[in-house]
């Protein structure tokens, strides 16, 4: 991330979407992960519903966590953008 000004708001923002980019990488294998562990088991010798809707509504909870860090990461980049505005106008 380049800075464009001088501004301890830019710096916050730049290290809160490193941050975010880190936890949406992770989201993602996590995701990965389960995807496949739910591909690979044998449903015929796991087929307690018990076991099929625990697996279903973690992939459920991963799906959402890797939406909210996108959106995390979509209202940072708007606030980048409004900070740049704002310490451009006044500088």
């Amino acid at each position: 991330m380049y800075r464009y000004t001088q501004s301890p708001t830019l710096d916050a923002i730049a290290v809160a979407r490193g941050l975010l980019d880190v936890a949406d990488g992770d989201a993602d294998a996590l995701r990965g992960t389960v995807v496949a562990l739910a591909d690979a088991t044998d449903w015929q010798a796991r087929a307690t519903a018990g076991y099929c809707a625990g697996i279903a509504a973690l992939a459920g909870d991963v799906r959402m966590l890797a939406g909210r860090i996108a959106s995390a990461l979509l209202d940072l980049a708007i606030a980048e953008r409004l900070e740049v505005a704002r310490a451009g106008a006044e500088g």
